[in-house]
Formats: C-alpha cells, sequence, structure tokens
C-alpha cells in the first residue's frame, strides 16, 4: 500500500475509479440528465485537464499497482473529489487520503479551513473528519451539501 501523487499516466485508472465508485449510489443524488454531466466531468480529458492543473493537488491510495482511492485538491482548501472503489469502502481509504492531503495543505501554510460538496451517502465519511453539514441543495439536478471544517479550532 502506498499514497503517491497522481501521474498524467493514471488518468484512465483515475476516470474510471470515479464512475465506478459513485455508481451504487447514484440514484440518491443524481437525474438522468445530471448523472450524464457528472461522467462528462470525469472523463478521460477533463480527469486529464485536471490533473495538470496547478490549481490542484490529486492523490492514489494503490495497493499491488491498482488505484483503490483518490483524494483532490483544490488551493490548498477544498476537497474536490474524494472517491474509494466500492471493493476497498470500509477500509480506512478515505480516513487515510484525506490525512495525507490535509498534512499537505497545513504544511504549505493552509489556514486549516477546508470545505467539500458532499454527496448523500458521503456525508457520513466527512463527518468523521469533522466537517459540519449545512442544508441539502439541489442544483442542475444534482444534491449535495455543503460541509465545512476547521482544523484550527479542533
Amino acid at each position: 500500500m502506498s499514497i503517491r501523487d497522481a501521474t498524467l499516466q493514471d488518468v484512465e485508472q483515475i476516470s474510471h475509479l470515479v464512475i465506478t465508485s459513485v455508481i451504487p449510489h447514484k440514484n440518491d443524488d443524481f437525474t438522468e440528465t445530471a448523472w450524464r454531466a457528472f461522467e462528462k466531468s470525469n472523463d478521460y480529458p477533463t480527469t486529464k485537464n485536471r490533473l495538470a492543473n496547478p490549481n490542484y493537488f490529486t492523490l492514489c491510495y494503490e495497493k499491488n499497482q491498482e488505484i483503490l482511492g483518490i483524494i483532490t485538491i483544490k488551493k490548498y482548501e477544498s476537497i474536490d473529489q474524494l472517491y474509494v472503489l466500492p471493493k476497498a469502502w470500509q477500509k480506512g481509504i478515505a480516513k487515510q487520503l484525506w490525512a495525507a492531503a490535509k498534512k499537505r495543505c497545513l504544511d504549505k501554510n493552509h489556514s486549516g479551513a477546508f470545505r467539500v460538496i458532499s454527496s448523500t451517502y458521503a456525508m457520513p465519511v466527512y463527518k468523521s473528519f469533522g466537517f459540519v453539514p449545512g442544508d441539502r441543495q439541489t442544483k442542475d439536478g444534482i444534491c449535495f451539501y455543503r460541509m465545512t471544517h476547521n482544523i484550527k479550532s479542533d
């Protein structure tokens, strides 16, 4: 097992991982049109552009040369993506990815105030990290919760 920075060679595997990890719970939060938009926002070209964008960093949890989970942070302050393959759920992978990403952000002198837009299914995971949910919202056919966490107030 290792946590490492994603590379452009990981694009296909990451794109597949994101879509695969959401499929079991997509009906909770997506209209059909919104699901197609989500798939497009995680296709090969978009994932490649995100990995190449200096405003983001992505960490991969890898075991036996297979990426089982990823976390993408935007501008050292916002969780943009946190996904784990269904076969690896309940193994602490999301927690390990968050710990590694949070450390990197804090090492860059980040203020400690983080945010995330969470799906219904992921909300308990973010709560376990200390994030506090706002009200359920819907935009463009996607239901979500805006959540915040201030590390400095822990």
